[in-house]
């Protein structure tokens, strides 16, 4: 329709037009008594995002199409404030005193991907989201060789895993193939290895990627559900999907079934790790998270930590994505040690980062965002996450040590046997500790813990 006008009216390059399109009426939807989740009603990402704004400077249409799975729509905008970033300063030679330092001239329109109304990915900030999800993970693995991801369709996942030299196989479980040949027409600096020394220009066109066009909640079930032996195991299992709170079919199946997570788990190795996509980061402000709009995210969780193979659990976020708010990531492990990898130094981690990464044509690092710094925000959740945890019903007994009572008694030992409360008595070759025990009286309801831990907890 703008394009139309645009004609008719005869408007050339030096007139802008500015717009916007809201749906009228309350268009219930026909089996409930709610609006109907329309991609262009004002309630989606698109509306929000695209439609509705006047203060957009370019707004065009890239794309807009209806797959047999979803409704794909892909717009450049510019907001009428936006001001040169540094690759649009290099690529115009912008000097100091320049005037377009000041405006939006020659600033280079945001890349924006809908899935259903829904916003995945933009292309300014979608390196740091999709190192996050990744590149925690592949470094918290010793030796992660074979990956399965699950979804990821405009390839931005397949190229920060192709990134990792250890790797030796990627199965990429996408449900829809005319996502993938929409990505490598419109969204091709997602898919683009050309960079990566031995990886192929297109990331889906590496020798080491099979992509599989299936559902991947069927795909996993028919191969590691319940009384499946299947040889072949992930070191590492991504899962790049909608957001839980995004509802549908799609994420009821993903998020909310108890034999997916089985299949999931059963696909890893011994020491194997998953992580996934898990949403829109909690606030202190959030009801008990299974009440709320995050229940499917809760209720994945609880799946995990209910499975008797899951060894360590971590949370994190990342704030650096480029959406309205913070986004969280969550990580499931088969093996504990993980954890004591995900605690390294930075240096560690970015020891790891230099050996363990492809080179690059370029010779410029492969990873813009991640590294061993970036790694230690991650180390512990924020606030919120302990906050809403601690609201579960019943509450969590180790939410009662929180705070420490500073009247209370802290016992510890210490190798001064005056100042220790604690007597250790060894066997015979003088190392395998035979017994421990109390040398005073330890009142109830006391600490039985390091001072210095104490300390931080006061």
């Amino acid at each position: 329709v703008v394009a139309d006008v645009e004609r008719l009216f005869a408007i050339g390059e030096n007139t802008k037009t500015y717009w916007s399109h809201e749906l009228r009426g309350f268009r219930l939807n026909e089996n409930t008594t709610k609006s109907t989740n329309s991609y262009l009603a004002d309630t989606s990402d698109l509306g929000f995002w695209v439609m509705s704004p006047l203060d957009l400077e370019v707004k065009e249409q890239i794309v807009s199409v209806k797959s047999p799975i979803q409704q794909i729509d892909i717009w450049d905008v510019l907001e009428v404030d936006d001001t040169p970033g540094h690759d649009d300063a290099i690529k115009h030679n912008l000097q100091p005193g320049d005037p377009r330092w000041l405006t939006s001239e020659i600033v280079t329109p945001d890349r924006l991907l809908f899935l259903d109304g829904s916003i995945q990915s933009i292309s300014t900030s979608e390196k740091e989201y999709h190192e996050a999800l990744v590149h925690p993970t592949m470094f918290s693995h010793e030796n992660p060789r074979r990956i399965a991801i699950i979804g990821g369709g405009e390839g931005a996942v397949l190229r920060e895993v192709l990134k990792h030299n250890t790797v030796e196989s990627v199965v990429m479980i996408e449900v829809d193939e005319m996502l993938v040949d929409i990505a490598r027409k419109h969204l091709e600096g997602m898919n683009n290895c050309t960079d990566l020394i031995g990886r192929a220009d297109v990331c889906f066109d590496d020798e080491l990627v099979t992509v599989v066009y299936e559902d991947s909640h069927k795909w996993f079930m028919d191969r590691y559900g319940s009384g499946k032996e299947t040889e072949t195991k992930f070191d590492v299992v991504i899962m790049d999907a909608l957001d839980p709170e995004d509802g549908g079919t799609i994420s009821q199946d993903l998020y909310s079934n108890a034999d997916f997570v089985g299949a999931l788990l059963s696909s890893l190795t011994d020491n194997g790790i998953l992580v996934s996509n898990a949403g829109v980061a909690p606030t202190i402000h959030d009801p008990r998270a299974d009440l709320g709009v995050f229940s499917n995210r809760e209720h994945f969780i609880n799946l995990f930590e209910e499975a008797e193979e899951t060894a360590a659990i971590m949370v994190y976020e990342e704030a650096h994505c480029g959406f309205l708010e913070p986004h969280s990531f969550l990580v499931v492990c088969k093996d504990v040690k993980c954890r004591g990898r995900w605690q390294r130094d930075n240096a560690v981690f970015d020891y790891d980062v230099y050996e363990r990464t492809v080179r690059t044509i370029s010779k410029e690092r492969p990873m813009i965002h991640y590294d061993g710094t970036t790694q230690h925000s991650y180390r512990a959740p924020p606030k919120a996450w302990e906050t809403v945890y601690c609201r579960r019903e019943p509450k969590p007994f180790e939410c009662d040590y929180i705070w420490l009572d500073d009247a209370k008694e802290v016992h510890d030992y210490d190798f001064d046997e005056e100042k220790s409360s604690f007597e250790i008595e060894y066997e015979k070759d003088g190392e395998t500790v035979d017994s421990v025990s109390a040398r005073v009286d330890i009142p109830k309801g006391s600490y039985v813990l390091p001072n210095h831990l104490a300390s931080s907890f006061i």
